[in-house]
């Protein structure tokens, strides 16, 4: 990854932190990233952040993860696409037979 690319990735998180009025303590605990530092570290650009981060931030925040690593997507400054909130919910759900049940839920959604 590029150093700039980082370093746009680096103030999103950032700005998602502050704008939350949240301390890197706190979204440390929220994302499990271990510790305060690697929450400075990915805010100063001297860590790249995980795809894990990213989606944890994601969740956390309700951004997509394209804002996160690309920024500027979508109608909002922190556009969240309801297709990627499926997925992440979708994704969350450990057990193979809820994931058929979810899947036969939309199916039936879809229906209607």
């Amino acid at each position: 990854m590029e150093n700039s690319s980082i370093m746009g990735i680096a103030e999103r998180v950032k700005q998602l932190r502050v704008d939350a009025g949240m301390s890197q303590q706190e979204v440390a605990e929220k994302i499990h990233c271990g510790s305060r530092t690697s929450v400075a570290n990915y805010e100063s650009g001297a860590r790249a952040l995980t795809t894990d981060a990213a989606i944890e931030y994601s969740k956390l925040f309700e951004v997509s993860t394209d804002w996160i690593l690309k920024g500027g997507i979508g109608d909002s400054e922190y556009a969240f696409d309801e297709t990627e909130e499926l997925v992440l919910l979708f994704e969350s759900l450990r057990s193979k037979a809820l994931r058929k049940v979810a899947i036969e839920q939309i199916k039936a959604l879809m229906r209607l």
